[in-house]
């Protein structure tokens, strides 16, 4: 048993030390997006799938209530909350139009969308991105270091550097914090 909890800390610090400058930019950009994007009274919509869509709920709980710091509720908004609309949407449409119809209803120019997908294979996913890039809305997506297709369709693109569903959903957690972070000190 603690043979396999080291291996699994050893893996997990292992992706954490891969991380490099272009990782730490990127970051930054995004967080600067964030930034500008809520000064200039935009939204931050949030989608992903399975244990995706809990760090969407979890990003905007720290951002709309609090992370470590009382300070002003900021507009973050999870589409992965709504059982009767994914349901309604699956049911009426499809399975694959569950976040793009969603964004179809509140989308503005001056909002963003932040995707985590740990495959970027999902193909609600990626239609959403195909949307957003057509009506040139900005999208991040944090996915794994896998080649995948929402890469082309995202206007900034963070990749885990792994390939394992847990480690890459680890780094997510940690991106999530860390633009919290920022968001609270700057």
């Amino acid at each position: 048993m603690h043979k396999l909890i080291k291996l699994n800390l050893e893996e997990h610090l292992s992706v954490f030390n891969r991380l490099n400058q272009s990782h730490f930019k990127l970051i930054s950009n995004i967080y600067l997006k964030i930034k500008k994007t809520i000064s200039k009274k935009g939204k931050i919509y949030l989608i992903g799938n399975g244990g995706s869509a809990a760090d969407c709920q979890h990003f905007a709980a720290e951002m709309v209530v609090k992370y470590e710091k009382k300070r002003k509720a900021y507009p973050f908004i999870s589409l992965t909350n709504d059982t009767s609309i994914i349901t309604a949407c699956s049911n009426d449409f499809a399975f694959e139009d569950i976040f793009t119809r969603q964004l179809q209803a509140v989308i503005n120019k001056k909002d963003i969308v932040i995707v985590f997908s740990t495959s970027g294979k999902s193909k609600n996913i990626i239609n959403a991105l195909k949307f957003l890039k057509k009506k040139k809305i900005t999208s991040v997506i944090f996915t794994g270091n896998k080649k995948n297709n929402c890469e082309k369709y995202s206007n900034y693109v963070f990749k885990a550097p792994s390939s394992k569903v847990s480690r890459i959903q680890e780094m997510h957690i940690f991106c999530i914090h860390l633009i919290c972070n920022l968001i609270d000190k700057y």
